[in-house]
């Protein structure tokens, strides 16, 4: 067996904090879940879709349903729109947004939460909220799941997330923003090195948590 340059897909991601006005908080919960996917595929990407209220809304906490028996991982993207209506569809090499298979349609997907491994619910600090809706580009919240091995016959998935929201204004306000993506480890090689982004948050903004998901594509 030959190696031969493998595709290094990594996703390091910092949550990021910045202070607003605050508002009295109540809660409410959305819930986002595969209907009866099947993968088509080994390492197939399934997605479906909520649309949000039109009103402004901040997410407090995202509880998963999912295990990794199932699901290799899990992430939720915010869309402007998404390509299509069907309940599930493939969104395994949907490049374009204009493409069917895509994640979004007419603009960049962003980040919300990112999920592996039987992770536990993630709630974020009391004050602190991502915005979606109103103003915003986010208008759908999309789950889209990898699914790393076939289904036995007759078998379904109805993995997802539960989302806390609230439509008051926390004090703070948090987001992702995307360190590291895709690079290219060259045979023979015992380190790599992959240079972040060196954006730094804005003024008055701060790095509450970071993630790291590496994921190996080896050619043969």
């Amino acid at each position: 067996m030959i190696i031969t340059p493998m595709t290094l897909s990594v996703l390091a991601a910092g949550l990021i904090v910045t202070a607003g006005a605050a508002s009295p908080q109540s809660t409410y919960t959305l819930t986002i879940r595969m209907k009866d996917a099947v993968p088509a595929r080994p390492d197939d990407l399934q997605c479906t879709a909520l649309k949000l209220d039109p009103e402004e809304s901040y997410i407090i906490k995202v509880d998963p349903h999912a295990s990794k028996r199932t699901a290799h991982h899990m992430m939720v993207y915010g869309c402007k729109d998404i390509p299509n209506d069907k309940p599930v569809w493939d969104c395994y090499l949907g490049e374009s947004h204009e493409s069917e298979n895509s994640v979004c349609r007419g603009g960049e997907r962003e980040i919300l939460f990112a999920w592996a491994m039987d992770a536990p619910a993630k709630s974020l600090p009391e004050g602190v909220g991502i915005r979606v809706s109103g103003a915003t580009d986010i208008k759908y919240m999309v789950v889209q799941i990898h699914y790393a091995s076939l289904f036995p016959d007759g078998v379904t998935d109805n993995s997802g997330v539960t989302l806390t929201m609230t439509n008051n204004r926390p004090p703070m306000q948090a987001g992702y923003l995307v360190l590291a993506n895709v690079g290219i480890i060259p045979p023979k090689q015992e380190a790599v090195n992959k240079d972040r982004n060196l954006r730094g948050p804005q003024e008055g903004s701060g790095l509450l948590c970071i993630y790291i998901y590496i994921s190996v594509v080896m050619a043969c």
